[in-house]
Formats: C-alpha cells, sequence, structure tokens
C-alpha cells in the first residue's frame, strides 16, 4: 500500500509538472535561483577541466542544461523519476554531453543506473553531484545521501538546494499572511516538506561527508525590488491554486483539500498584492549546501 501511495503521489506530481503554468513557474525560479547559486557554482567549477556531474532530479533537463553546459564540464547525466520528463530531456538535449535516466531515488535500480553510466563513460566517479530541491520530496533523504557518497570522488563535492521555511519572513505584515501561505503549502502534498533544510547539515554530518558549508539560507528582496519579489512570489506560492485544484479533482473525498482552496481563493490576490507592491521586505528560506567526501 505504501508503495502505491508513493506512485499516485509521484503520478499527481509529474502532472502538475507538465502543465504550462509549471513550467513557466520553474523558469522564474531558474531566473530566481541564478543570483545564489551562480557564485557557488562558480567556485565549484573553476580551473578543473574534464569534469563529469550527476544532477539528481532534473525534471525536463532544462535547468541541467542551463546550470551546466560549461567548458570545465565533460559530461552531464540527469536523473528524474518521471519517465515522460525523461523522454522529453533525451529528445530536447541529449548530446555528446547530456544524458538522462529514469530511476527512483528510493530504490535499489538508482545503483544499476549509475554504475552503467559510470561504465560507458569509463570514470570511477562523479566529480560534482547536484540535488536540487529533491530531498524535500524523500521519505527518508538521509539514505539517498550515504548512497550517493561512494558514487562522488574522493574530494569530489555534492551541492545541495532545499526549502526551509523557518527563514521566510513578511515585514511589516500585520494580517499574518505569510504565515497563513507557509501553513498552506506545508499541508500541501505535492509541495514537499518545507522544513527539510534545517535538517540537511545533520545528515551529511552522520553520512560521513566533510568540509560542508551553508552558503545562503533564503531569497530575500527589499522593499523596492519589485520584479524580485515577483519572481520569489511566483516560485514560493503561484503554484498553490492549482494544486489544490489539482488535489480536490483526484482526492474529492477529501474535505480539507476543498476548504483550503476556498482560503486560498479568498487570500490570493490581495497577498500577492502586498507582497509584490507594498513597501515590505520578503524573504523565503532556500538553504544552499556543499560538502566534499
Amino acid at each position: 500500500e505504501g508503495q502505491n501511495n508513493k506512485e499516485k503521489m509521484m503520478d499527481q506530481i509529474k502532472d502538475v509538472y507538465v502543465l504550462d503554468d509549471e513550467i513557466k513557474r520553474l523558469k522564474n525560479q531558474n531566473q530566481l535561483l541564478e543570483e545564489y547559486e551562480g557564485p557557488v557554482y562558480n567556485h565549484i567549477f573553476r580551473k578543473k577541466r574534464g569534469q563529469a556531474v550527476l544532477d539528481i532530479g532534473c525534471n525536463n533537463g532544462m535547468k541541467t542544461v542551463e546550470r551546466f553546459d560549461r567548458k570545465e564540464i565533460e559530461s552531464v547525466t540527469g536523473i528524474e523519476y518521471h519517465k515522460e520528463l525523461v523522454a522529453f530531456a533525451n529528445t530536447r538535449y541529449k548530446g555528446e554531453k547530456f544524458v538522462f535516466y529514469q530511476a527512483d531515488l528510493e530504490d535499489s535500480g538508482l545503483e544499476m543506473v549509475l554504475k552503467k553510466d559510470m561504465k560507458e563513460k569509463k570514470i570511477t566517479g562523479y566529480d560534482v553531484i547536484n540535488i536540487s530541491f529533491v530531498l524535500m520530496h524523500l521519505k527518508e533523504p538521509e539514505k539517498l545521501l550515504c548512497r550517493l557518497k561512494k558514487y562522488l570522488k574522493k574530494n569530489g563535492t555534492m551541492m545541495i538546494i532545499d526549502a526551509e521555511d523557518r527563514f521566510s519572513t513578511m515585514v511589516p505584515d500585520e494580517q499574518k499572511r505569510m504565515k497563513l501561505f507557509l501553513d498552506i503549502c506545508q499541508r500541501d502534498p505535492l509541495s514537499g516538506n518545507r522544513h527539510s533544510g534545517e535538517k540537511i547539515k545533520r545528515y551529511l554530518k552522520k553520512s560521513g561527508y566533510h568540509k560542508i558549508v551553508v552558503h545562503s539560507k533564503c531569497v530575500n528582496a527589499k522593499e523596492k525590488e519589485k520584479e524580485k519579489k515577483e519572481l520569489i512570489f511566483d516560485t514560493f506560492f503561484s503554484y498553490l491554486p492549482l494544486d489544490y485544484a489539482y488535489l480536490c479533482e483526484t482526492e474529492p473525498e477529501d474535505s480539507d483539500y476543498f476548504g483550503i482552496k476556498r482560503k486560498v481563493k479568498q487570500h490570493y490576490a490581495i497577498f500577492r498584492k502586498e507582497f509584490v507592491e507594498k513597501s515590505v521586505y520578503v524573504a523565503c528560506g532556500v538553504m544552499i549546501f556543499t560538502c566534499c567526501r
């Protein structure tokens, strides 16, 4: 039953990911995070040529290519759960540098895929393993970190990006709408564990990684940075009307979803206006870690 529930949830996530609104949201997310990810990637890839990268949770491949189509990198392997997204990525981007595979990150089949990929590329491990907004969707993220360690080259770098809502805030916020919407995010099963970030450092230490560095805890915008605030809002909240409409359609027996859907409809427009247009400071929790084997 547990496996059936997982497959059902992953299919729901897949169905949402292929919608135009979600594709647009992911593009906005990529644009927003470049400011925070870019300097870290530049540091990781500096000077050394011929590097092999493993991108865990590559979705449709778009961001994988945007991140890693750089001269220092010789090969990039993307791993994604959804066959349809992998097929799209290979159709659009597969070539001399990029290849994409389907695998369940919580199943032994992942290691078979990685061993096959390493054998074909004649490498002993990956120089860099990238895990972006993946651990928050796993039941036992620590197990994945432990399993991946042996596929990371000695002194190779792992980079992890994940959500952490305890660093999210809006000031001022007399009506406490930020808290309301953070609660709504946490009750959205498609949104994952919104407090994943705070546990990752402990997971990494327990798994035997070293040189653990926290590079960022949130993305933020000052009062007059309207364009950036739009990107932050769209990245962290624009999916909620879509998610709850979808949940009400696919889980009609769950009355809680209908109540939350009404609450989102009631407050969404005014929350967005306060977030973007008013003179407020906003921050949303995104933690960026690097560590080494």
